[in-house]
């Protein structure tokens, strides 16, 4: 169960990090404005 978990705490925190990667895309993308 110990590796279940590892993968699902890897999943988790790609969503993670893909989340708060979009957010400083859209983040940088009002502060600029075009």
């Amino acid at each position: 169960t110990s590796i279940m978990e590892d993968e699902i705490y890897m999943l988790r925190e790609r969503k993670n990090y893909l989340r708060n990667h979009v957010n400083v895309k859209a983040f940088e993308k009002i502060k600029k404005p075009s």
